[in-house]
């Protein structure tokens, strides 16, 4: 009988110790199924164009050839996990953009719309890792912005970074955005890189 009692709570203590490990192991990274929203705080991004049109997130500062232009708008996204590593979704930024205004000559209203497929690769549960997960971002972009010109814009986005989870149910992106872009008006191309970073989350 006494053996008996003894089994029992060994089981129960066994059973204790393993309930914590289990919920540790539980990632706190996304998974197969799981739905990814995406607002992006605002990149500082370097243009090799003399005339940079394109802010290529929704809030930045763009510089290049002695322009600079400072842009205010809204940017986000939604993905869905195809499987643990691979997900697919879309993203839109909506710009309004002052250039100029540090050159002396005035600014210049500069108004842009862009949309954006793209497909994610996530290497957190690859690593092993359990907040964090490095990633990248491939999208076609396509646009329009109006200002002083107007142009067409088409281009291909490649972004390297990493998610901080802080919980499972959000966290931080930090990456390096690089964008190489057509004016479609003028036939110039634009390559765009720079520092961002947003708020991510799932559910």
């Amino acid at each position: 009988m006494l053996t008996l009692f003894t089994i029992a709570v060994a089981n129960v203590a066994f059973a204790e110790t393993l309930a914590p490990v289990a919920s540790d192991t539980r990632s706190a990274l996304p998974q197969a199924g799981d739905v990814e929203l995406v607002l992006e705080a605002p990149p500082i991004l370097n243009s090799t164009n003399l005339n940079p049109f394109y802010n290529a997130r929704g809030l930045s500062v763009v510089t290049g050839g002695g322009t600079t232009t400072v842009g205010l708008g809204l940017n986000g996204g939604a993905g869905y996990f195809l499987t643990d590593i691979f997900e697919v979704g879309g993203a839109v930024a909506i710009d309004y953009g002052q250039q100029d205004c540090f050159g002396g000559g005035g600014c210049s209203g500069i108004f842009e719309f862009a949309v954006e497929p793209f497909i994610k690769a996530n290497f957190g549960r690859v690593l092993k890792g359990i907040h964090f997960s490095p990633f990248i971002h491939l999208g076609l972009q396509a646009g329009m912005a109006a200002g002083p010109a107007s142009t067409g814009l088409v281009g291909f986005d490649l972004d390297l970074g990493v998610d901080f989870l802080i919980s499972r149910g959000w966290g931080i992106s930090a990456f390096i955005p690089g964008a190489l872009l057509d004016q479609t008006a003028s036939g110039d191309a634009i390559f765009n890189f720079g520092v961002g970073y947003g708020l991510v989350t799932y559910f």
